[in-house]
């Protein structure tokens, strides 16, 4: 197979800023090895962003969750024939503090 055909092509600092989210004219201090470093370190805001509304879903389903377990926790509390000590334990785990 021949692999003078293939060839590594080098994206700039800046595209890299533009990849990231950056304004386009966002400017870079230093030579070109710290700009991808600075770029490499930075954190995209628009990622920052989604993760946020991720974890806020996630307490979401987390609160339903534990109410679900609330209601039938206590449900078995109310009704004492199927009271057992593992009810109690469950209520304690997911009572709010």
């Amino acid at each position: 197979m021949n692999y003078s055909i293939f060839f590594r092509l080098k994206i700039s600092p800046e595209e890299c800023l533009l990849l990231h989210g950056f304004p386009k004219g966002f400017k870079l201090c230093g030579n070109e090895g710290q700009r991808y470093r600075q770029v490499g370190n930075s954190v995209s805001c628009c990622i920052v962003k989604e993760l946020v509304n991720v974890f806020k879903i996630w307490e979401f389903l987390l609160v339903k969750e534990n109410a679900k377990n609330l209601n039938k926790i206590d449900n078995e509390i109310n009704n004492p024939t199927d009271f057992s000590i593992n009810t109690y334990f469950l209520w304690v785990k997911y009572s709010p503090k």
